[in-house]
């Protein structure tokens, strides 16, 4: 893997949502003990390898794509790229008015690829 960059995220299309956040693989997972007695309670967790790869497949909403697009164009947003190919991203939305304290911003989705 070469070096990553960090820049605003200019365009966005539903091929890079799609290969961004498809899902994730994990073949370990934490399991966790609890042993309790009268002076101390031991909470203990352990990384074991599972015996079938764990697979998470996310969603693809249509109207999700479609407010991305548009938060995107609020220039919030960054893209993780490694030369010319985006490997990552975090929109973020700008916020205003009641209840965001005058301004702000709001992260929808942080994705990379490849991780998991």
């Amino acid at each position: 893997m070469g070096s990553i960059e960090i820049r605003k995220l200019d365009a966005f299309s539903s091929d890079d949502f799609k290969r961004l956040t498809t899902g994730y693989m994990s073949t370990r997972r934490y399991t966790v003990e609890k042993i309790e007695k009268a002076d101390k309670i031991a909470i203990t967790l352990r990384l074991v390898t599972l015996t079938k790869p764990y697979v998470k497949k996310f969603p693809f909403p249509v109207d999700d794509m479609k407010r991305y697009e548009r938060v995107v164009q609020q220039g919030l947003s960054l893209g993780a790229y490694e030369g010319d190919h985006l490997v990552g991203i975090a929109i973020a939305e700008r916020e205003t008015g009641i209840g965001a304290y005058g301004c702000g911003s709001w992260a929808w989705k942080r994705h990379s690829e490849g991780a998991g």
